[in-house]
């Protein structure tokens, strides 16, 4: 008898999983990946569980079911982070990660083409790769990301030259590479409106960003020029 019910189980079994050189199949005797789980008739669903692992604990590939009220979905980890699958017929959403803007007016006092970070007192989104303490935002990943600034600016003297600029560094926070967003020429005294623009980067993992300004390397006539970022002036980063 017990060797009849050990016949039979183990006839069960194998109606039901399969492999073949290292390969799994679950009602497949021709499975052509890893696991396999199709089927021609029947149900051949696969159900997910959430986790309260973080995404590099999971590891890149995992994937849950979060079934919180808020986050609801199926999610993949890439590695880094939770990436959550799109549901059909959605488009991929761009998504702010960090913005900011100035508090106080700010005075940059030079007659050189020096880099000038901007500071921002008020962070009013940070995705947690915005560092407070030197301006600055480090890429979480590799991707497209669109990002703005702009400011009202005010010089003491007639001649004059201002650049906002976005400025992108690699990891170790050298290797500058200055990209402008707007340049402008002898403003007058009694300030100017507020200017800005946007431009689009391709980034690497742990690049590093800041905003603010290059002024006088042409046009101040060698004189010390006082340069006021005015209350106001902001930042914003989208990841596409």
């Amino acid at each position: 008898m017990k060797n009849r019910l050990i016949l039979f189980f183990s006839v069960l079994v194998s109606g039901a999983f399969f492999g073949q050189i290292g390969q799994v199949g679950i009602n497949t005797a021709t499975p052509r990946v890893h696991l396999d789980a199709r089927a021609t008739t029947g149900n051949s669903a696969i159900a997910f569980g959430n986790t309260n692992q973080t995404a590099p604990a999971a590891g890149a590939g995992a994937m849950k079911y979060d079934n919180s009220v808020n986050n609801n979905g199926i999610y993949y980890s890439d590695g880094i982070v939770w990436q959550q699958f799109l549901t059909s017929g959605t488009a991929s959403l761009p998504k702010v990660v960090a913005a900011g803007r100035k508090t106080a007016d700010e005075i940059i006092s030079t007659n050189t083409g020096d880099t000038h970070p901007w500071l921002f007192q008020n962070v009013i989104l940070n995705d947690g790769n915005w560092n407070p303490t030197t301006n600055s935002y480090t890429v979480p990943q590799d991707g497209l990301y669109q990002m703005s600034m702009g400011a009202p600016l005010r010089p003491s003297q007639s001649n004059n030259l201002s650049e906002f600029t976005i400025f992108v560094y690699d990891s170790t926070g050298t290797n500058e590479v200055r990209n402008f967003v707007f340049r402008g020429i002898d403003y007058s005294v009694g300030g100017a409106a507020f200017r800005g623009g946007t431009l689009t980067f391709e980034l690497k993992k742990d690049q590093i960003v800041k905003f603010g300004s290059v002024h006088c390397y042409i046009g101040c006539l060698g004189n010390t020029v006082n340069f006021t970022i005015g209350t106001g002036a902001l930042f914003t980063i989208v990841q596409l």
